[in-house]
């Protein structure tokens, strides 16, 4: 009987033991990965973990931070989790602009940049995405030809994500944290869009 309670204890330790080795693994993964954003964007890295951490420095010329957002979702015990791009800007006319693909899954997109009376901006971008402003000619203006190419091709790869102009922020966010290296693309893809905006706001 003692023999077996050994075996057990053994099987249960080697268990353990190679989970925590696993945990540790991943969890340097997940530094590396983002450790490798940061250096290809010529930016710092300020780590704690997955759902913590900040990129910052200067990119393109324009000071960034790219962080983790957690979410609560109504009626339900799970969180949200996405990646939150921001280059902060002055916007003293309060011009609003939201660009948007939704689904269900990520209704907690809604929350973020609500316009009190938006304007719909029309647009033959693709059916799925959706574009409100407070302000019709400032749109028209930072909507161009080029902007509205790279739109398509960001949020095409995504299934749903916001980018606006609201406030202080011309900011990005996207359902997922960076667990692998086509979201460190994404977020690449996301944060030259927002570059992209800004100089056209230049």
């Amino acid at each position: 009987m003692e023999i077996i309670v050994l075996c057990i204890a053994a099987v249960l330790l080697a268990g353990g033991g190679w989970w925590i080795y696993q945990r540790g693994q991943t969890f340097l993964q997940d530094e590396v990965r983002h450790q490798k954003l940061a250096q290809q964007l010529g930016v710092q890295l300020a780590w704690q973990s997955l759902r913590e951490y900040t990129i910052f420095g200067t990119y393109r010329g324009y000071q960034i931070a790219i962080q983790p957002v957690i979410y609560p979702v109504a009626g339900m015990s799970r969180l949200w989790m996405g990646t939150r791009i921001l280059l902060p800007m002055i916007n003293p006319n309060r011009r609003a602009l939201r660009i948007s693909r939704h689904l269900v899954e990520h209704r907690v997109l809604e929350r973020i940049a609500p316009l009190d009376k938006p304007l719909y901006f029309s647009h033959q971008i693709a059916p799925w995405l959706e574009i409100t402003t407070n302000d019709m000619m400032f749109s028209s203006l930072i909507l161009s030809e080029e902007i509205k190419i790279t739109l398509y091709e960001v949020f095409s790869r995504l299934e749903a994500g916001v980018a606006c102009i609201y406030d202080e922020e011309l900011c990005f966010v996207m359902p997922g944290l960076i667990r692998h290296e086509e979201a460190a693309d994404l977020c690449l893809r996301a944060l030259n869009l927002l570059c992209d905006i800004k100089d056209e706001l230049n």
